[in-house]
């Protein structure tokens, strides 16, 4: 079998999913639980991201169809499903509850936020501006942080608002979970100065 390479870990429940790149081929889906392993997506699948309140269910980037799509599998019925088609690069996809966000690359150049709602199998972008250059999503909460020293931005997903949480900061990476946010930046100050 040769060496392999795991890399961008998600964790949920009793389920690790992981990027797998064997030895001289491209990467794939690595996913195991108590009871087995699976291999999902197409050759160059890559960013696996389970749903932290319910680890049935997993998103990534998968290529096959000739361009950079997000799949999400369900593991109570075995059922993978491509969500989006637009042919645009896309990457960080991120599953809670009932949305799905990415990052998509825009005809401007810059990377975007868009939120998938799977109940009603429609897509939109949520962020505009500076691109978007991180993100992280749990719970009710989707956050995103801009490049250039710009910012932090919070979205409820049950309401739709938006609101900035850090301003004059470089986000370099985060993730949040419960009333926790954690980020990696360069320097960052809040909304009223501090």
């Amino acid at each position: 079998t040769g060496e392999a390479l795991y890399e961008v870990p998600s964790v949920s429940g009793d389920r690790v999913a992981a990027q797998e790149t064997p030895a001289g081929l491209a990467p794939r889906i690595y996913v195991r639980d108590l009871d087995s392993v699976q291999l999902l997506g197409s050759p160059g699948s890559r960013q696996p991201s389970l749903d932290d309140g319910d680890s049935r269910r997993l998103v990534w980037i998968d290529p096959g169809s000739g361009s950079d799509e997000v799949w999400m599998h369900d593991f109570g019925n075995g059922a993978s499903t491509q969500l989006t088609a637009s042919g645009r690069p896309k990457d960080g996809p991120r599953i809670s509850g009932n949305w799905v966000a990415f990052r998509e690359l825009q005809g401007d150049g810059t990377y975007q936020v868009a939120l998938h709602d799977l109940g009603a199998g429609t897509t939109a972008l949520v962020s505009s501006g500076p691109s978007v250059t991180t993100m992280a999503m749990s719970g009710d909460r989707l956050l995103w942080g801009t490049g250039g020293g710009s910012s932090v931005a919070m979205r409820r997903l049950s309401s739709g608002e938006t609101e900035t949480i850090l301003v004059g900061h470089d986000s370099l990476c985060m993730d949040v979970s419960g009333d926790w946010l954690v980020t990696l930046s360069t320097a960052f100050a809040l909304p009223d100065g501090r």
